[in-house]
């Protein structure tokens, strides 16, 4: 009776392994609605890397401070590039780039619009966001002390955390 059991275990074991589909496992780097991804160059030479020395954003509307990266950080220095969210409730996330330097801080305005669709994933994940159709408004900053100089759309559609979606230029 002991080997009987034992090979009756063992079959259900196998069977429910067996049934198991990809459609089941929901993997977190798949589902996670794509961040914007954003490089700084040289506004002189736009094909040199530039980092800021101490960079945190501000999502305008609420006030608060966005994650930067995968980590969660909010502020970091010596950066070149950034991966930050886009709203999911509306078609326009308004931010505030705050640079310091030397003690001093420098916010520009910069507001991105695009259009957020629907991306299914597989039965487990469901459906994560995507954007498309992104476009950048530049306000006029005021008092005039902008540090950046240029921002340009280098893929318009967001899809994945693996392109460079926007390159600001300083």
């Amino acid at each position: 009776m002991n080997k009987y059991s034992l090979l009756v275990i063992l079959l259900v074991i196998l069977c429910s392994m067996a049934s198991c589909e990809k459609d089941d496992l929901c993997i977190p780097e798949e589902a996670a609605t794509p961040r914007l991804i954003i490089l700084f160059t040289d506004n002189n030479n736009p094909l040199i890397r530039k980092p800021v020395e101490s960079l945190q954003v501000i999502e305008s509307i609420s006030g608060t401070a966005v994650p930067l990266n995968a980590a969660g950080v909010q502020v970091l220095t010596q950066v070149d590039s950034i991966a930050i969210p886009l709203r999911i409730d509306q078609n326009t996330t308004q931010y505030r780039f705050e640079r310091t330097l030397n003690g001093a801080l420098n916010p520009d305005p910069i507001n991105f619009n695009y259009t957020i669709g629907e991306q299914y994933i597989n039965r487990a994940c469901g459906f994560k966001a995507i954007y498309s159709e992104l476009t950048r408004d530049i306000p006029l900053e005021t008092p005039a002390n902008p540090w950046i100089r240029n921002v340009l759309v280098r893929n318009s559609t967001i899809t994945s955390n693996q392109d460079i979606h926007v390159e600001i230029r300083h």
